[in-house]
Formats: C-alpha cells, sequence, structure tokens
C-alpha cells in the first residue's frame, strides 16, 4: 500500500471513532476516564 492510501486508511478510521465518541454517552467517557487513573496509579505502584 501507498503512503497516500495509508494516510487516506487513518483520515477514514479517525473520522468513524471519533463518530463514535460523540454518540458515546458522556458517563461512559468519563467512567473510562476513571478506569484509566485508577490504571495508572496501579501502573505506578
Amino acid at each position: 500500500m501507498g503512503v497516500f492510501a495509508m494516510e487516506l486508511n487513518n483520515e477514514i478510521i479517525s473520522k468513524i471513532f471519533s463518530r463514535q465518541l460523540m454518540s458515546l454517552p458522556l458517563g461512559n467517557i468519563r467512567r473510562g476516564e476513571k478506569n484509566e487513573k485508577r490504571w495508572n496509579l496501579l501502573k505506578e505502584n
């Protein structure tokens, strides 16, 4: 695959991904952030 095709794929993937994020309820995103913080604490200890 050429570089142009890869860049195009990345653009499409990021558009789809951002659309999915927009459609998620905010509660799920906040919960995800809390889980990430918890994981980071576990990793540090």
